[in-house]
C-alpha cells in the first residue's frame, strides 16, 4: 500500500475521531462502543487487527473486550500476562500505550496498538 501525505492521513485521522465521538453519543452498549473503537483505530492506524482488551480477575491476564480482524477462536483463548514482557500488559501496568511487532500464533506478525483501559464495574 503507497504512503499518503503526512497532512491526508492527519485529516483522516481527525475524521475518524471526530466521527467517532459523533457515533459513541448514540452507542448504548459498551460492547458496541468498544467495537466502534477497535475499527476506528484500526482503520486509522492502517493496521488489520486492533483490540482492547480487559484485565479478567480469575486468570489475573488481560482478555479479549473487543477486536477488529481477530479470529473468535483466538478471542476465547487468548490471555496475555500482565508484566513488563508483554506489550498489552506493559501498557496495563504503565498506562502508556504499546506498538506490537512480536510474531506469535495470535499477532499474525501484524503491527497492533495497544491501550490501557479500565472500566468501571457500574459500566
Amino acid at each position: 500500500m503507497p504512503k499518503r501525505p503526512v497532512a491526508t492521513r492527519l485529516r483522516q485521522q481527525l475524521k475518524l475521531v471526530v466521527d467517532f465521538g459523533v457515533s459513541a453519543l448514540h452507542i448504548l452498549s459498551v460492547d458496541a462502543l468498544l467495537e466502534e473503537a477497535c475499527r476506528v483505530a484500526a482503520e486509522g492506524l492502517s493496521v488489520k487487527l486492533a483490540k482492547a482488551l480487559r484485565f479478567d480477575p480469575v486468570s489475573e491476564a488481560l482478555v479479549f473486550a473487543a477486536s477488529v480482524g481477530w479470529r473468535e477462536a483466538d478471542r476465547q483463548s487468548v490471555r496475555f500476562a500482565v508484566n513488563e514482557a508483554s506489550p498489552p500488559g506493559y501498557a496495563y501496568l504503565s498506562g502508556r500505550p504499546a506498538v506490537s511487532s512480536q510474531q506469535s500464533a495470535v499477532t499474525l506478525g501484524a503491527r497492533v496498538a495497544f491501550a490501557r483501559l479500565q472500566f468501571s464495574p457500574s459500566c
